[in-house]
């Protein structure tokens, strides 16, 4: 028994006679819940390592719901949670996703509040495609993005990265789309975008020579990090050069514009993948927006908001254990129920549990980035990367719930995973 066995032991969450190696099969008792890909899936290793969290349904219909897709076949599976904890996945069916053409949704973003999601399908050099789904209908309505013109549609990996927030002070929600060399947002619904290019003030390009594995749900957040100002921030790992983290806001005349950027604090080839991965929380407490960047082989950086040019890290947290990829995926949520959210980081080549290489492993770490909780599957194998994405997930187990509980999910190559109390209070109904 390792360090997830360990960590639900201290829980109390063990009782007499039963082997927690089981408990994602008592999905009324275990405080953890592994989730496998629906029937019909084509590919029982290629399931939740490309994954988002999405608002619980509108209607009340589940207490939670999630998204995942396949990253090398045309396959997107919405999982929803009842109240009580039960999981139940189904495969997304549309005429509209033929589009896919045999190519597999490379990233995932959803409308906060709402029942839609955006997919991308980056085509390299060919472009790409960007697709709403709208999964308050049965079978969910799926169409291509208004405002997607060809001449858009023609630009290097258009849908590499996706967002949705607000950057402006109407009350709609704010679509951000995300190419090779450019960013662009469509505001308030409009059918017509505002857009920012590649500069060497705002690095956006992704090099060629990138491994592909680094090209899929390119990192993209929306929030208020400049203070009262929202933001997008974009991160672009180097090839043989440091990364970098750009950041782009409306000005006084609606244009987008680049504010300025991040740069890897480590210069050598270690910085490289700096801003692979980003997440927004308020990791202090204080009420202000935090940045954390996920920066493989084995760091995630915390900068503390408001970001201004110039920002150093004011937290490093350096995972020595890491066996290469600590960093790929970061996610902020409240674990302990105290002021300040905690941060989730994935480490898909680690270890985990069982001591197999690619295994995966994950952790949960304080706002001063102290390790609080290890977290793996304990029968995970080589290359089930445990740890590719991460997220938190908002559990409301009735309505009205204007403040949801926000959960871990950690995705694996063949299983996604919800964690209902790492501590705190279980927020499932009985």
């Amino acid at each position: 028994m390792r360090r997830l066995g360990l960590a639900l032991l201290a829980l109390g969450a063990v009782s007499a006679g039963c082997d927690w190696r089981d408990f994602d099969s008592l999905k009324n008792d275990a405080p953890v819940l592994a989730i496998e890909p629906p029937s019909g899936w084509p590919s029982s290793t290629d399931f939740a390592s490309l994954m988002i969290a999405t608002s619980p349904p509108s209607d009340g219909s589940a207490a939670a719901r999630f998204v995942t897709s396949a990253t090398f076949q045309p396959a997107v599976s919405v999982v929803t949670l009842t109240a009580g904890g039960s999981a139940s996945a189904q495969m997304l069916a549309s005429p509209a996703l033929d589009v896919l053409g045999g190519q597999p949704v490379r990233a995932l973003a959803a409308l906060p509040g709402t029942d839609q999601i955006l997919l991308g399908l980056p085509a390299g050099t060919q472009g790409g495609t960007v697709l709403t789904a709208d999964l308050s209908q049965s079978p969910p309505a799926v169409a291509k993005l208004a405002g997607v013109s060809s001449v858009l549609a023609a630009e290097q990996d258009l849908g590499i990265g996706l967002a949705a927030g607000n950057l402006d002070a109407q009350s709609g929600t704010d679509l951000v789309v995300v190419s090779g060399v450019a960013v662009h947002a469509f505001l308030n619904g409009a059918s017509s975008d505002v857009s920012a290019g590649d500069s060497a003030a705002c690095p956006l390009e992704v090099v060629a020579s990138v491994p592909g594995e680094e090209q899929i749900q390119r990192a993209v957040v929306v929030g208020p990090l400049m203070g009262a100002t929202s933001a997008i921030a974009v991160g672009t790992p180097g090839a043989r050069a440091p990364g970098h983290v750009s950041l782009f806001a409306l000005d006084s005349t609606g244009a987008l514009t680049c504010l300025f950027s991040l740069s890897s604090p480590q210069t050598d080839a270690f910085g490289e993948q700096f801003g692979l991965s980003l997440a927004i929380g308020d990791f202090n407490g204080d009420g202000q927006a935090d940045l954390l960047v996920g920066s493989p082989p084995d760091r995630a950086y915390l900068y503390k908001g408001p970001i201004s040019a110039g920002a150093a890290p004011a937290l490093t947290f350096a995972n020595s254990m890491s066996a290469g990829y600590s960093g790929a995926a970061v996610a902020a949520l409240d674990v302990d129920g105290k002021p300040g959210d905690e941060a989730l980081i994935g480490d898909p080549d680690g270890a985990g549990d069982t001591n197999q290489p690619g295994a995966g492993d994950a952790v949960v770490v304080s706002g001063s980035l102290d390790v609080i909780r290890p977290l793996s599957d304990p029968r995970g194998a080589s290359g089930h990367a445990y740890g590719s994405s991460v997220a938190a997930l908002p559990f409301c187990a009735s309505l009205p719930c204007p403040s949801p509980v926000r959960l871990p999910l950690v995705g694996a190559a063949n299983k996604a995973f919800v964690y209902f109390n790492l501590s705190g209070s279980d927020p499932r109904t009985r």
